[in-house]
């Protein structure tokens, strides 16, 4: 997990927006598969991220990197890199409330696809 230092507080909402995802872009790594997590991102069931997951690792085609932007959302430059953007749910969820949520959603992916007894 890599955390990225939001935009100073005194800058206006669309400039910390700016400098946050300036920030996001440089931490991502040529392996990176940036997703996003956004409120009108497409939805998935978890059967879905799992299978999701299994189709990033058998094409190789790098590493999900799951995005969660700051308390004012994402710059555009960051969904525009992204190769997928992710509905959590159709409510407004505070970031670490999301990171939480995502979280369990990918251990939980990984037991399905290992088809270990968690999700049922």
């Amino acid at each position: 997990m890599t955390d990225v230092r939001d935009g100073d507080a005194a800058l206006p909402p669309a400039q910390r927006i700016h400098l946050e995802g300036q920030r996001i872009l440089e931490a991502l790594t040529p392996q990176d598969v940036p997703l996003v997590l956004d409120e009108h991102g497409q939805r998935f069931t978890s059967l879905q991220l799992a299978e999701l997951l299994r189709q990033t690792d058998a094409e190789e085609r790098g590493r999900p990197c799951f995005i969660v932007g700051g308390a004012w959302g994402l710059d555009a430059s960051v969904r525009h890199r992204a190769k997928l953007s992710i509905s959590l749910s159709d409510m407004t969820l505070p970031h670490e409330l999301a990171r939480v949520f995502l979280m369990e959603q990918l251990y939980r992916a990984e037991c399905i696809l290992h088809r270990t007894p968690y999700h049922h």
